[in-house]
């Protein structure tokens, strides 16, 4: 262990540091599971017929669920609140918009 200006810091730093890598690993699996989920949900129900176009709209539709639960999160306390409307308004209109095109488009 290093002894650093006379406490002994080491292991409490470095369980902090795996603590947090262990948070981090969660939550992409959580993130990495739900994109697959909706990535087959996609492909066999709206995409089946060209499956290959649910990967790109799992992955956004993902995103946009993401930002959406931080919004919910951030609605509660009240921060930061108008900037993530404006960019989950902006996100799912574009979503809804490149889904409707790419059906009129094929």
């Amino acid at each position: 262990m290093a002894k650093l200006y006379g406490i002994l810091e080491y292991a409490l730093v470095q369980l902090a540091d795996t603590g947090y890598i262990n948070i981090l690993t969660f939550i992409r699996t959580i993130y990495e599971e739900l994109s697959s989920f909706l990535e087959l949900l996609l492909s066999i129900t709206i995409f089946k017929s060209s499956p290959e176009i649910a990967t790109t709209y799992s992955e956004a539709i993902s995103l946009l669920i993401s930002l959406s639960a931080i919004y919910l999160i951030l609605e509660v306390t009240l921060i930061g609140k108008r900037v993530i409307k404006l960019v989950l308004l902006l996100g799912w209109s574009l979503l809804i918009l490149s889904i409707l095109m790419s059906f009129y488009m094929v």
